[in-house]
């Protein structure tokens, strides 16, 4: 009975030290500045080195994706769909353009799961635009 209980222990710890492998996965997200560049409106991850401009301020936005709790699924947000909110915001404060325009993925510590997209962006008004 010892031996049984003995070998089934030393089974179950076994079982435990197997190899995780975590497949190779590749994500890709494209924000295509042409739609709004060619309808007026700067933007670039750069600062602004053009003309005569005012800072109107900086814009800062978390954005949660939603969860459907029936199979614990998580949306995904495209950065189309990041970038055009972002130039919303922007021209509802009356900027023309965005400069340090950035958009990170913040995961949880804890579980590895994305948490949430942050963005960050100056707002400026270009006066020559």
């Amino acid at each position: 009975m010892r031996r049984i209980a003995l070998l089934t222990i030393s089974l179950l710890i076994l079982s435990g030290c197997g190899t995780y492998r975590h497949e190779r996965a590749i994500y890709t997200g494209f924000a295509d500045f042409r739609p709004y560049t060619t309808a007026g409106f700067y933007i670039s991850p750069d600062p602004y080195t053009g003309g005569e401009h005012t800072v109107i301020g900086t814009l800062s936005a978390h954005v949660y994706p939603g969860v459907d709790m029936a199979t614990y699924t998580q949306e995904s947000i495209p950065s189309a769909e990041l970038l055009e909110l972002t130039v919303a915001e922007a021209k509802k404060r009356g900027a023309n353009g965005i400069v340090d325009y950035s958009v990170s993925e913040v995961f949880n510590s804890r579980t590895g799961s994305l948490d949430y997209y942050e963005i960050s962006a100056l707002l400026i008004l270009i006066h020559e635009l």
